[in-house]
Protein backbone atom coordinates (compact mmCIF):
# COMPACT_ATOMS: atom_id res chain seq x y z
CA UNK A 1 0.00 0.00 0.00
CA UNK A 2 1.64 3.42 -0.86
CA UNK A 3 1.71 6.23 0.91
CA UNK A 4 -0.44 9.17 0.89
CA UNK A 5 1.53 11.92 -1.69
CA UNK A 6 1.06 15.22 -3.81
CA UNK A 7 1.98 14.78 -7.11
CA UNK A 8 2.18 18.78 -8.43
CA UNK A 9 2.53 19.01 -12.30
CA UNK A 10 4.18 22.30 -13.30
CA UNK A 11 2.30 23.70 -16.94
CA UNK A 12 3.53 27.00 -18.79
CA UNK A 13 1.00 29.49 -18.90
CA UNK A 14 -1.22 30.20 -22.12
CA UNK A 15 -2.18 33.73 -22.86
CA UNK A 16 -5.57 34.00 -24.52
CA UNK A 17 -5.96 36.90 -26.59
CA UNK A 18 -9.03 39.73 -26.05
CA UNK A 19 -10.80 41.72 -28.08
CA UNK A 20 -9.92 45.06 -27.32
CA UNK A 21 -13.08 48.31 -27.67
CA UNK A 22 -11.05 51.63 -28.67
CA UNK A 23 -13.14 55.01 -27.21
CA UNK A 24 -12.13 57.93 -29.54
CA UNK A 25 -12.57 61.15 -28.46
CA UNK A 26 -16.73 61.96 -28.38
CA UNK A 27 -18.25 64.98 -30.65
CA UNK A 28 -21.34 66.35 -29.37
CA UNK A 29 -23.88 66.66 -32.33
CA UNK A 30 -27.18 68.95 -32.34
CA UNK A 31 -30.15 66.63 -33.83
CA UNK A 32 -32.79 68.14 -35.68
CA UNK A 33 -36.14 68.09 -34.30
CA UNK A 34 -39.34 66.82 -36.29
CA UNK A 35 -41.38 70.21 -35.89
CA UNK A 36 -43.59 72.83 -37.38
CA UNK A 37 -43.13 76.57 -37.14
CA UNK A 38 -45.35 78.84 -36.36
CA UNK A 39 -44.96 80.54 -39.48
CA UNK A 40 -45.87 77.51 -41.79
CA UNK A 41 -48.91 76.67 -39.51
CA UNK A 42 -50.43 80.65 -40.40
CA UNK A 43 -49.61 80.43 -43.61
CA UNK A 44 -51.70 76.84 -44.30
CA UNK A 45 -54.42 78.31 -41.90
CA UNK A 46 -54.52 81.56 -44.11
CA UNK A 47 -54.76 79.22 -47.47
CA UNK A 48 -57.37 77.58 -46.13
CA UNK A 49 -59.49 79.56 -45.43
CA UNK A 50 -59.70 81.57 -48.80
CA UNK A 51 -59.76 78.02 -50.32
CA UNK A 52 -62.62 77.42 -48.38
CA UNK A 53 -64.43 80.82 -48.74
CA UNK A 54 -63.73 80.96 -52.74
CA UNK A 55 -65.53 77.44 -52.75
CA UNK A 56 -68.55 79.21 -50.56
CA UNK A 57 -68.30 82.07 -53.17
CA UNK A 58 -68.33 79.40 -56.17
CA UNK A 59 -70.70 77.50 -54.79
CA UNK A 60 -73.66 80.20 -53.99
CA UNK A 61 -73.03 81.77 -57.59
CA UNK A 62 -74.20 77.96 -58.66
CA UNK A 63 -76.78 77.65 -56.82
CA UNK A 64 -78.38 81.55 -57.48
CA UNK A 65 -78.04 80.40 -61.45
CA UNK A 66 -79.31 77.29 -61.02
CA UNK A 67 -82.63 78.72 -59.15
CA UNK A 68 -83.07 81.82 -61.61
CA UNK A 69 -82.64 78.94 -64.10
CA UNK A 70 -85.75 77.24 -62.51
CA UNK A 71 -87.98 79.77 -62.62
CA UNK A 72 -90.47 81.30 -65.30
CA UNK A 73 -88.45 83.63 -67.48
CA UNK A 74 -89.83 86.81 -69.34
CA UNK A 75 -87.54 88.83 -71.75
CA UNK A 76 -88.11 92.64 -71.82
CA UNK A 77 -87.23 94.39 -74.69
CA UNK A 78 -84.49 96.31 -72.65
CA UNK A 79 -82.53 92.89 -72.71
CA UNK A 80 -83.43 92.24 -68.82
CA UNK A 81 -85.09 89.30 -67.95
CA UNK A 82 -87.97 88.84 -65.14
CA UNK A 83 -87.91 85.39 -63.70
CA UNK A 84 -90.97 84.57 -62.24
CA UNK A 85 -90.91 82.34 -59.07
CA UNK A 86 -93.50 80.63 -56.87
CA UNK A 87 -91.77 81.05 -53.83
CA UNK A 88 -93.76 83.39 -51.63
CA UNK A 89 -90.90 83.97 -48.79
CA UNK A 90 -88.41 85.38 -51.32
CA UNK A 91 -87.80 88.85 -51.03
CA UNK A 92 -87.43 90.19 -55.00
CA UNK A 93 -83.52 90.43 -55.91
CA UNK A 94 -81.12 90.83 -59.49
CA UNK A 95 -78.71 89.45 -60.37
CA UNK A 96 -76.37 90.18 -63.35
CA UNK A 97 -79.76 91.06 -66.00
CA UNK A 98 -82.14 89.37 -63.94
CA UNK A 99 -85.11 90.32 -61.96
CA UNK A 100 -86.46 87.91 -59.79
CA UNK A 101 -89.66 88.12 -58.61
CA UNK A 102 -92.40 86.85 -56.73
CA UNK A 103 -95.63 85.30 -58.83
CA UNK A 104 -97.60 87.96 -56.57
CA UNK A 105 -95.33 91.24 -57.54
CA UNK A 106 -95.07 90.48 -61.06
CA UNK A 107 -98.92 90.42 -61.42
CA UNK A 108 -100.08 92.75 -58.87
CA UNK A 109 -96.88 94.26 -57.47
CA UNK A 110 -95.56 97.95 -57.37
CA UNK A 111 -93.73 99.08 -60.84
CA UNK A 112 -90.87 100.86 -58.11
CA UNK A 113 -89.68 97.13 -57.52
CA UNK A 114 -88.61 96.97 -61.11
CA UNK A 115 -87.53 100.28 -60.94
CA UNK A 116 -85.38 99.97 -58.06
CA UNK A 117 -83.89 96.31 -59.07
CA UNK A 118 -83.04 98.16 -63.24
CA UNK A 119 -80.89 100.49 -61.00
CA UNK A 120 -78.81 97.79 -60.14
CA UNK A 121 -78.74 96.16 -63.45
CA UNK A 122 -78.05 99.30 -64.96
CA UNK A 123 -74.98 100.36 -62.78
CA UNK A 124 -73.81 96.35 -63.05
CA UNK A 125 -73.59 96.21 -59.37
CA UNK A 126 -73.32 92.39 -59.69
CA UNK A 127 -70.19 92.92 -60.81
CA UNK A 128 -69.60 94.76 -57.42
CA UNK A 129 -70.12 92.10 -55.25
CA UNK A 130 -68.67 89.46 -57.43
CA UNK A 131 -65.61 91.27 -56.94
CA UNK A 132 -65.84 92.13 -53.79
CA UNK A 133 -66.87 88.72 -52.76
CA UNK A 134 -63.79 87.35 -54.35
CA UNK A 135 -61.32 90.17 -52.80
CA UNK A 136 -63.04 89.37 -49.34
CA UNK A 137 -62.32 85.63 -49.53
CA UNK A 138 -58.29 86.62 -49.99
CA UNK A 139 -58.11 89.10 -47.11
CA UNK A 140 -60.84 86.90 -45.36
CA UNK A 141 -58.15 87.86 -41.83
CA UNK A 142 -58.76 92.34 -42.69
CA UNK A 143 -61.62 93.82 -41.34
CA UNK A 144 -61.33 96.61 -43.47
CA UNK A 145 -62.72 94.46 -46.18
CA UNK A 146 -65.45 93.48 -44.73
CA UNK A 147 -66.43 97.26 -43.27
CA UNK A 148 -66.53 98.43 -46.94
CA UNK A 149 -68.32 95.45 -48.46
CA UNK A 150 -71.11 96.17 -46.30
CA UNK A 151 -70.34 99.90 -47.44
CA UNK A 152 -70.88 99.31 -51.06
CA UNK A 153 -73.87 96.88 -50.43
CA UNK A 154 -75.58 100.31 -48.59
CA UNK A 155 -74.53 102.62 -51.93
CA UNK A 156 -75.57 100.01 -53.83
CA UNK A 157 -79.49 100.17 -52.07
CA UNK A 158 -79.04 103.87 -51.86
CA UNK A 159 -78.56 104.34 -55.69
CA UNK A 160 -81.21 102.11 -56.56
CA UNK A 161 -83.50 103.76 -54.34
CA UNK A 162 -82.83 107.31 -55.27
CA UNK A 163 -84.08 106.28 -59.01
CA UNK A 164 -86.93 105.34 -57.46
CA UNK A 165 -87.33 108.29 -56.02
CA UNK A 166 -86.84 110.47 -58.97
CA UNK A 167 -89.13 108.62 -61.32
CA UNK A 168 -91.73 110.41 -59.30
CA UNK A 169 -93.09 107.23 -56.91
CA UNK A 170 -94.43 108.07 -53.72
CA UNK A 171 -91.81 107.94 -51.07
CA UNK A 172 -94.10 106.71 -48.50
CA UNK A 173 -95.52 104.09 -50.35
CA UNK A 174 -92.35 103.06 -51.38
CA UNK A 175 -91.03 102.90 -47.59
CA UNK A 176 -94.34 100.87 -46.85
CA UNK A 177 -93.04 97.96 -49.72
CA UNK A 178 -89.51 97.94 -48.28
CA UNK A 179 -90.69 97.29 -44.66
CA UNK A 180 -93.11 94.75 -46.11
CA UNK A 181 -90.51 92.78 -48.38
CA UNK A 182 -87.52 93.17 -45.86
CA UNK A 183 -89.59 91.13 -42.74
CA UNK A 184 -89.88 88.28 -45.11
CA UNK A 185 -86.83 85.66 -46.17
CA UNK A 186 -83.78 87.23 -48.03
CA UNK A 187 -82.53 87.12 -51.03
CA UNK A 188 -79.40 84.76 -52.29
CA UNK A 189 -76.37 86.49 -49.99
CA UNK A 190 -74.31 87.50 -53.80
CA UNK A 191 -77.90 88.94 -55.55
CA UNK A 192 -78.90 92.72 -55.06
CA UNK A 193 -81.84 92.29 -52.88
CA UNK A 194 -84.38 93.80 -50.01
CA UNK A 195 -82.51 93.82 -46.56
CA UNK A 196 -83.64 94.71 -43.96
CA UNK A 197 -79.60 95.10 -42.79
CA UNK A 198 -79.70 98.74 -44.43
CA UNK A 199 -83.00 99.60 -43.86
CA UNK A 200 -83.07 102.08 -41.14
CA UNK A 201 -80.17 104.02 -43.05
CA UNK A 202 -82.25 103.86 -46.31
CA UNK A 203 -85.42 104.88 -45.07
CA UNK A 204 -83.63 107.98 -43.45
CA UNK A 205 -81.94 108.56 -46.69
CA UNK A 206 -85.18 107.87 -48.89
CA UNK A 207 -85.71 111.41 -49.53
CA UNK A 208 -82.43 112.44 -50.59
CA UNK A 209 -81.77 113.34 -54.03
CA UNK A 210 -77.85 113.89 -54.17
CA UNK A 211 -76.34 111.39 -56.46
CA UNK A 212 -73.77 108.69 -54.94
CA UNK A 213 -71.30 108.23 -57.67
CA UNK A 214 -68.45 110.03 -55.16
CA UNK A 215 -69.04 107.62 -52.51
CA UNK A 216 -69.10 104.55 -54.77
CA UNK A 217 -65.59 105.79 -56.81
CA UNK A 218 -64.56 106.18 -53.46
CA UNK A 219 -64.95 102.31 -52.63
CA UNK A 220 -64.02 101.23 -55.60
CA UNK A 221 -60.81 103.38 -55.89
CA UNK A 222 -59.77 101.41 -52.54
CA UNK A 223 -60.76 97.80 -53.46
CA UNK A 224 -57.42 97.46 -55.72
CA UNK A 225 -55.55 99.01 -53.36
CA UNK A 226 -56.50 96.00 -50.04
CA UNK A 227 -56.21 93.22 -53.10
CA UNK A 228 -52.54 94.34 -53.42
CA UNK A 229 -52.16 95.13 -49.61
CA UNK A 230 -52.21 92.97 -46.69
CA UNK A 231 -52.39 95.47 -44.42
CA UNK A 232 -54.69 98.87 -44.52
CA UNK A 233 -55.34 101.76 -41.90
CA UNK A 234 -58.01 103.45 -42.72
CA UNK A 235 -61.87 103.28 -43.33
CA UNK A 236 -64.21 104.59 -46.21
CA UNK A 237 -66.96 106.54 -43.91
CA UNK A 238 -70.17 107.99 -45.75
CA UNK A 239 -71.17 111.47 -45.16
CA UNK A 240 -74.79 113.05 -45.18
CA UNK A 241 -75.90 114.31 -48.53
CA UNK A 242 -75.90 118.04 -48.85
CA UNK A 243 -78.98 119.94 -49.75
CA UNK A 244 -81.44 117.30 -49.74
CA UNK A 245 -84.96 117.07 -48.70
CA UNK A 246 -86.13 116.74 -45.93
CA UNK A 247 -89.46 115.31 -44.68
CA UNK A 248 -89.53 116.71 -42.02
CA UNK A 249 -89.44 120.38 -42.91
CA UNK A 250 -92.41 120.00 -45.71
CA UNK A 251 -95.67 121.60 -43.73
CA UNK A 252 -98.46 122.72 -45.45
CA UNK A 253 -99.38 125.88 -46.27
CA UNK A 254 -100.69 128.55 -45.48
CA UNK A 255 -101.43 131.89 -48.07
CA UNK A 256 -101.56 135.04 -46.05
CA UNK A 257 -99.18 138.48 -46.76
CA UNK A 258 -96.21 137.13 -44.61
CA UNK A 259 -96.08 133.75 -46.32
CA UNK A 260 -93.38 132.38 -48.99
CA UNK A 261 -91.06 135.13 -50.08
CA UNK A 262 -89.24 134.67 -52.93
CA UNK A 263 -91.24 130.99 -53.67
CA UNK A 264 -92.01 130.38 -57.51
CA UNK A 265 -95.62 129.69 -58.09
CA UNK A 266 -97.12 127.41 -60.40
CA UNK A 267 -101.01 127.33 -61.28
CA UNK A 268 -101.84 124.25 -63.59
CA UNK A 269 -98.69 124.15 -65.19
CA UNK A 270 -98.36 127.99 -65.59
CA UNK A 271 -96.17 130.58 -63.27
CA UNK A 272 -98.50 132.95 -61.55
CA UNK A 273 -97.92 136.26 -59.06
CA UNK A 274 -97.85 135.36 -55.36
CA UNK A 275 -100.59 138.13 -55.42
CA UNK A 276 -102.81 135.51 -58.07
CA UNK A 277 -102.32 132.78 -55.47
CA UNK A 278 -103.67 134.85 -52.82
CA UNK A 279 -106.64 135.90 -54.34
CA UNK A 280 -107.68 132.39 -55.53
CA UNK A 281 -110.63 130.91 -53.81
CA UNK A 282 -109.78 127.48 -51.67
CA UNK A 283 -112.62 125.91 -52.65
CA UNK A 284 -111.29 125.97 -56.29
CA UNK A 285 -107.91 124.16 -55.45
CA UNK A 286 -107.57 120.27 -55.77
CA UNK A 287 -104.07 119.78 -54.53
CA UNK A 288 -101.16 121.45 -53.34
CA UNK A 289 -97.19 119.99 -53.72
CA UNK A 290 -94.62 121.70 -52.34
CA UNK A 291 -91.21 121.19 -54.00
CA UNK A 292 -88.00 121.89 -51.90
CA UNK A 293 -84.31 122.66 -52.25
CA UNK A 294 -82.21 120.01 -55.16
CA UNK A 295 -85.52 118.82 -56.01
CA UNK A 296 -87.26 122.17 -57.10
CA UNK A 297 -83.97 123.71 -58.80
CA UNK A 298 -83.07 120.62 -60.85
CA UNK A 299 -87.04 120.87 -62.19
CA UNK A 300 -87.26 124.67 -62.98
CA UNK A 301 -83.45 125.74 -62.23
CA UNK A 302 -82.57 128.70 -61.03
CA UNK A 303 -86.28 129.62 -60.44
CA UNK A 304 -87.15 127.68 -58.23
CA UNK A 305 -84.22 127.44 -55.43
CA UNK A 306 -86.53 129.23 -52.69
CA UNK A 307 -88.78 126.45 -53.53
CA UNK A 308 -91.89 125.76 -55.38
CA UNK A 309 -95.40 125.51 -54.72
CA UNK A 310 -97.50 123.76 -57.44
CA UNK A 311 -100.99 123.97 -57.42
CA UNK A 312 -103.69 122.06 -58.89
CA UNK A 313 -107.32 123.80 -59.41
CA UNK A 314 -110.49 121.72 -60.38
CA UNK A 315 -112.82 123.08 -62.85
CA UNK A 316 -115.77 122.58 -60.98
CA UNK A 317 -116.02 122.82 -57.65
CA UNK A 318 -118.44 120.96 -55.24
CA UNK A 319 -117.17 121.49 -51.91
CA UNK A 320 -114.88 123.92 -49.85
CA UNK A 321 -112.66 121.79 -48.59
CA UNK A 322 -109.03 121.91 -49.34
CA UNK A 323 -107.45 118.15 -50.71
CA UNK A 324 -103.52 118.53 -49.98
CA UNK A 325 -101.07 115.66 -51.06
CA UNK A 326 -99.26 115.84 -47.49
CA UNK A 327 -95.49 114.03 -48.08
CA UNK A 328 -94.83 114.36 -44.49
CA UNK A 329 -98.49 112.69 -43.28
CA UNK A 330 -98.87 109.15 -42.11
CA UNK A 331 -100.09 107.31 -45.12
CA UNK A 332 -103.64 105.63 -45.25
CA UNK A 333 -103.78 101.77 -45.54
CA UNK A 334 -105.84 99.66 -46.93
CA UNK A 335 -107.49 96.83 -44.73
CA UNK A 336 -104.86 94.14 -44.32
CA UNK A 337 -102.12 96.28 -45.85
CA UNK A 338 -100.01 96.11 -48.85
CA UNK A 339 -100.84 92.09 -49.20
CA UNK A 340 -104.49 92.39 -48.93
CA UNK A 341 -104.67 95.31 -51.13
CA UNK A 342 -103.23 93.18 -53.94
CA UNK A 343 -105.11 90.02 -52.52
CA UNK A 344 -108.37 92.13 -52.99
CA UNK A 345 -107.94 93.45 -56.58
CA UNK A 346 -106.72 90.21 -58.09
CA UNK A 347 -110.19 89.01 -56.55
CA UNK A 348 -112.31 91.91 -57.77
CA UNK A 349 -110.84 93.24 -61.06
CA UNK A 350 -112.70 91.54 -64.47
CA UNK A 351 -111.03 91.74 -67.44
CA UNK A 352 -113.26 93.64 -70.06
CA UNK A 353 -114.30 90.45 -72.99
CA UNK A 354 -114.24 93.31 -75.39
CA UNK A 355 -110.74 93.80 -74.66
CA UNK A 356 -109.81 90.57 -74.46
CA UNK A 357 -110.66 89.36 -77.55
CA UNK A 358 -108.98 92.59 -79.16
CA UNK A 359 -105.62 91.72 -77.38
CA UNK A 360 -105.66 94.67 -75.17
CA UNK A 361 -103.43 94.73 -72.55
CA UNK A 362 -101.55 97.12 -70.26
CA UNK A 363 -100.61 98.79 -67.28
CA UNK A 364 -103.54 101.87 -65.53
CA UNK A 365 -102.02 103.65 -62.80
CA UNK A 366 -104.96 105.55 -61.05
CA UNK A 367 -105.05 108.19 -58.81
CA UNK A 368 -107.51 108.78 -56.06
CA UNK A 369 -107.93 110.23 -52.67
CA UNK A 370 -108.49 108.88 -49.60
CA UNK A 371 -110.60 110.83 -47.79
CA UNK A 372 -111.08 111.89 -43.87
CA UNK A 373 -113.17 108.75 -43.08
CA UNK A 374 -111.67 106.33 -45.13
CA UNK A 375 -113.96 106.71 -48.29
CA UNK A 376 -112.46 106.61 -51.95
CA UNK A 377 -113.34 109.69 -53.49
CA UNK A 378 -111.40 111.99 -56.56
CA UNK A 379 -110.69 108.64 -58.93
CA UNK A 380 -109.00 109.51 -62.02
CA UNK A 381 -106.58 107.77 -64.66
CA UNK A 382 -103.27 109.39 -64.55
CA UNK A 383 -101.62 107.91 -68.00
CA UNK A 384 -104.78 106.31 -69.98
CA UNK A 385 -104.26 103.19 -71.79
CA UNK A 386 -107.35 102.17 -72.98
CA UNK A 387 -110.76 103.28 -72.70
CA UNK A 388 -111.99 99.90 -71.42
CA UNK A 389 -109.07 99.12 -69.57
CA UNK A 390 -109.40 102.68 -68.02
CA UNK A 391 -113.01 102.30 -67.01
CA UNK A 392 -112.68 98.76 -65.45
CA UNK A 393 -109.72 100.26 -63.10
CA UNK A 394 -111.81 103.48 -62.03
CA UNK A 395 -114.70 100.88 -61.32
CA UNK A 396 -112.32 98.37 -59.10
CA UNK A 397 -110.69 101.61 -57.04
CA UNK A 398 -114.33 102.97 -56.98
CA UNK A 399 -115.16 100.35 -55.32
CA UNK A 400 -112.88 99.53 -52.99
CA UNK A 401 -114.04 99.20 -49.21
CA UNK A 402 -112.50 102.22 -46.92
CA UNK A 403 -109.35 102.52 -46.04
CA UNK A 404 -107.52 103.79 -42.50
CA UNK A 405 -107.42 107.45 -42.97
CA UNK A 406 -104.29 109.32 -43.23
CA UNK A 407 -103.14 111.68 -40.49
CA UNK A 408 -101.23 114.78 -39.86
CA UNK A 409 -100.00 115.76 -36.56
CA UNK A 410 -102.80 113.50 -34.68
CA UNK A 411 -105.37 114.91 -37.07
CA UNK A 412 -107.52 113.05 -40.12
CA UNK A 413 -106.21 114.68 -43.69
CA UNK A 414 -107.64 113.64 -47.21
CA UNK A 415 -104.23 112.02 -48.75
CA UNK A 416 -104.12 111.45 -52.76
CA UNK A 417 -102.88 107.58 -53.36
CA UNK A 418 -102.15 106.10 -57.05
CA UNK A 419 -102.11 102.63 -57.25
CA UNK A 420 -101.16 100.78 -60.69
CA UNK A 421 -103.70 97.60 -62.32
CA UNK A 422 -102.01 95.67 -64.54
CA UNK A 423 -104.01 93.82 -67.57
CA UNK A 424 -102.48 90.76 -68.98
CA UNK A 425 -103.42 88.10 -71.01
CA UNK A 426 -102.04 84.62 -70.59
Amino acid sequence: MLPLCVITIHVASQTVPMGTVIVDELTPMAVEANTIGFASVVGWLFVAVMILRLIYVAISWWKLQRFIASCEQHSRDDGVTIAVTDRVDLSPFSWMHTIVLPRSDYEHGSQSIIVHELGHIRRRHSWDVLLMEIICSVQWFNPVVWMIRQDLRAIHEFEADTDVIEKGFNAHEYLDMLVTKAAGQGAYSMANGISNSTLKKRIKMMMKQKSFRWRRAKVLYVIPVIALSLACTSKTEMENPEGSVKTDDVSLIAFGPDGNDGALFMMDGMEVGKDDVLALDPKYIESLTVLKDTVATKIYGEKGKNGVVLITTRPNPESTELTVYAVDAEMPEFPGGTDGLGKWISQNVKYPAEAKRLGISGRVNVNFVVDTDGSIVDVNVVDPVNELLDAEAVRLVRSMPKWKPGKKDGKLVPVKYQIPVNFRLQ
